[in-house]
């Protein structure tokens, strides 16, 4: 359960943060997460440096830990806080967050504002 964090007082400026999106050729929610992404960034006030990497091999799955599409990434760490095991998580499949496919976006608030604060 994710904890809801008060809107800051003040924009947190001059801050960016590292995203990678990961995702297969046929996950249908990284564009929708990608939208997400960039709504909760701009209202922290914050630059997401969004890299998408397609992970179509199961050595780039095991580099990137990836839990199926889409996995995402904040400052190299897993939004979902997943075990550290990356053999324990590899999926090709549709990730499930909850009951859908696109991580909530209070997920991905709190793991940018993590990163920022």
């Amino acid at each position: 359960m994710s904890v809801t964090r008060p809107r800051p007082q003040k924009p947190i400026l001059h801050k960016s943060v590292e995203i990678k999106v990961l995702y297969t050729f046929n996950g249908p929610n990284a564009h929708q997460t990608i939208r997400l992404i960039n709504e909760v960034a701009r209202q922290l006030h914050i630059t997401a440096l969004i890299n998408e990497i397609q992970v179509d091999t199961e050595e780039l799955a095991i580099r990137y830990g990836f839990a199926g599409s889409p996995t995402v990434l904040v400052d190299g760490n897993d939004i979902e806080q997943l075990s550290s095991n990356p053999m324990a998580k590899l999926s090709f499949q549709t990730r499930m967050y909850g009951n859908s496919g696109v991580p909530p976006r209070q997920m991905i608030y709190d793991a940018i504002y993590r990163a920022v604060e």
